[in-house]
């Protein structure tokens, strides 16, 4: 059975969804709305561009949602990154 969900009280917020269906070992699977993005695309530590949001969130007078989307670039070496 599918249920709306959405009173965490975390400090950022989270999105609401609806709840498609809950694993036996706790997955989710979360249906969100559509939504606005912001990117951060020049940063070398991944608190700087957590920085630069939390800036423009601020200027822009928004509340940062959770959940956040990351995507990792892996660049080539095949070691460590950032």
């Amino acid at each position: 059975s599918s249920s709306s969900s959405s009173s965490s009280s975390s400090m950022a917020g989270e999105m609401p969804y609806t709840l498609l269906r809950r694993g036996e070992n706790g997955y989710q699977v979360r249906s969100y709305p559509g939504y606005v993005a912001a990117q951060v695309s020049s940063y070398s530590k991944r608190s700087e561009a957590w920085e630069q949001l939390g800036n423009y969130a601020a200027q822009v007078n928004i509340r940062p949602f959770a959940p956040s989307i990351m995507e990792i670039e892996r660049r080539g070496g095949g070691g460590g990154g950032g």
